[in-house]
């Protein structure tokens, strides 16, 4: 104790080295013993915000959970290392760190977004394009059905 204040050791900070240091967190909070240090942060520095800061300890109210990192808007996981469904092209460099799919939502299964490093989009059975904008040839309509368009049904040999 150094006038009145604890010497914080292993990672810690606080009037008694009850909190975690920055880029530190606590996965449950416990003290260190020893040589063992609270876990250090494995945010993706490139798709994290707050310079790869985490949060240090679990908070329910606050919606914090200890070590997880504070991703861009179109980036998730633990550590920030993967595109939110509905994003594509995982870029940590770029701002928002994923672009968003551009499927035609009538044209798609089930909605499900693109592919994570194509950006292609899985369409229903008889829609076609890139991003499942379009009705394959004979077809038409595209909508909500099932099968996203629906067959010509024109009889080729009238008049």
């Amino acid at each position: 104790m150094v006038h009145g204040r604890c010497e914080c050791t292993h990672n810690t900070k606080g009037l008694n080295c009850e909190n975690c240091e920055d880029f530190y967190n606590d996965l449950p909070w416990k003290p260190a013993v020893g040589k063992q240090t609270n876990a250090s942060c494995d945010c993706d520095l490139g798709s994290s915000l707050d310079d790869g800061i985490c949060d240090s300890r679990t908070d329910p109210l606050s919606g914090n959970e200890s070590g997880r990192c504070h991703c861009k808007a179109n980036v998730e996981g633990r550590r920030c290392d993967r595109c939110k469904n509905g994003f594509w092209n995982f870029e940590p460099d770029s701002l928002e760190g994923c672009q968003a799919c551009t499927c035609n939502t009538l044209g798609t299964v089930d909605n499900q977004g693109c592919n994570v490093v194509t950006g292609e989009c899985t369409c229903k059975r008889y829609v076609t394009a890139r991003d499942c904008n379009q009705c394959l040839p004979e077809y038409w309509g595209l909508s909500e059905d099932r099968d996203g368009c629906k067959p010509c049904d024109c009889d080729s040999g009238s008049s």
